[in-house]
């Protein structure tokens, strides 16, 4: 079960918007990448067509965007303290060069190489293995550059095992 205290408290830090699907998958990139750095939001991700996926953060981030329409007052949240604002430091540091029109797509590569890479029965460790999945995952999606940014980012950012 999430936590929707957590996830409140950084809701408009983190510009989360759900109007379409670009910023539905924005929102859980992040989410997902400020679990793994270690901020306790409590979902499960598996992998799904745009990379890692909650079902319950959706449905939680659909909850919370209605409590802010229309009873925000209502809302409680999770005091932020240094160590959280140190995470979401660090995401920003992840994504802070990519352009907004690029950053759904990229999130999607990036969590979804770094998902493959760390949870999964057998994780590809290696660049050339992590271009073929990605490719057999996502047929046309991305092309091998973009793969092997993405790779590089994740390892300047210690995000690659």
């Amino acid at each position: 079960m999430g936590n929707i205290e957590a996830l409140a408290s950084c809701y408009r830090r983190l510009d989360i918007r759900l109007n379409n699907l670009d910023n539905r998958k924005i929102m859980q990139k992040k989410i997902y990448f400020l679990q793994e750095f270690g901020f306790d939001f409590g979902y499960n991700f598996g992998f799904y067509i745009y990379g890692p996926y909650s079902a319950e953060l959706t449905s939680d981030a659909f909850r919370l965007d209605e409590q802010f329409d229309v009873a925000r007052r209502t809302i409680t949240r999770q005091r932020l303290d240094s160590e959280h604002r140190r995470l979401l430091n660090q995401l920003n540091i992840l994504i802070r060069d990519i352009p907004s029109n690029e950053l759904a797509d990229r999130l999607e590569l990036l969590s979804s190489i770094h998902f493959l890479n760390n949870h999964i029965f057998e994780p590809i460790d290696n660049l050339e293995d992590m271009v073929t999945e990605i490719r057999k995952r996502k047929p046309d999606r991305f092309r091998r550059n973009e793969i092997e940014n993405a790779w590089n980012r994740l390892e300047e950012n210690d995000l690659i095992t």
